[in-house]
């Protein structure tokens, strides 16, 4: 390691271009793991600058561990997009968290940009249901597992039974535990272009008060939680014995 860190930084001193991933390994989680301080070792006592680069869309491709999988799998799609971006140029002084932080801002802005061509949730909820219909979709500890179609299909019968309710109103309050029927009054919802409000049962009445700034006029839970809740908050409440 020593032997390498030298090396680098002799073929900079020799006018040399150096590129080197500050991480030490590749992610196996999709995000940016935190910088080693090998890239401070290296450009000590040389007057170079360091530039930033942000390689965006990597993760899904052959050459990341998506799916747990290194090389051996397909890529989402052919020819795979990848953006790479370069940020101005540092001084050597930076330490790593201050080119980490550069590395971050390109992210943002690569994101950004990607973002207008990126589906939305419901949307990529509805392209999976249709391209993987018998695959997992997601399970609790109490009920069986889901399929793709049969979470979809969930998810629309609730937004039918749910229409009358939420007519009219942008936002719509949840109050359910991290579960399956959770789960599928959040896809229903968004499927019917409202934006759900996921409450927290055991806040103190001043947070639930807060919560009368999204306007919320009805608020789907069980009556359990209801109760447990305690709550003031001025909504028309709907229990759901999913």
């Amino acid at each position: 390691m020593i032997h390498s860190l030298r090396l680098a930084t002799d073929a900079l001193k020799n006018g040399e271009i150096v590129c080197i991933f500050p991480e030490g390994q590749m992610t196996r989680i999709g995000q940016m793991l935190p910088f080693r301080r090998g890239m401070e070792r290296i450009i000590k006592g040389v007057d170079v600058p360091i530039v930033s680069v942000n390689l965006d869309g990597v993760w899904g491709s052959i050459f990341s561990f998506a799916g747990g999988r290194f090389l051996w799998k397909f890529p989402r799609q052919i020819p795979y997009p990848v953006r790479v971006t370069f940020g101005k140029p540092l001084p050597p002084t930076a330490s790593s968290q201050e080119v980490r932080r550069a590395v971050q801002d390109l992210g943002a802005e690569a994101f950004a940009r990607r973002k207008k061509h990126m589906h939305t949730l419901p949307e990529s909820f509805i392209y999976s249901a249709r391209r993987h219909p018998f695959r997992f979709a997601m399970a609790d500890g109490q009920r069986p597992k889901l399929s793709w179609f049969s979470a979809l299909a969930g998810a629309l019968v609730l937004a039918r039974r749910l229409r009358k309710q939420w007519q009219g109103q942008e936002m719509v309050g949840i109050l359910l535990p991290p579960s399956v029927p959770g789960a599928l009054v959040n896809y229903a919802a968004m499927l019917m272009g409202k934006v759900p409000v996921n409450l927290n049962y055991t806040v103190s009445n001043e947070r639930w008060l807060l919560c009368a700034q999204c306007n919320l006029k009805t608020v789907v839970t069980a009556r359990s939680f209801w109760r447990r809740s305690r709550s003031s908050l001025p909504a028309k409440r709907f229990s759901s014995r999913t």
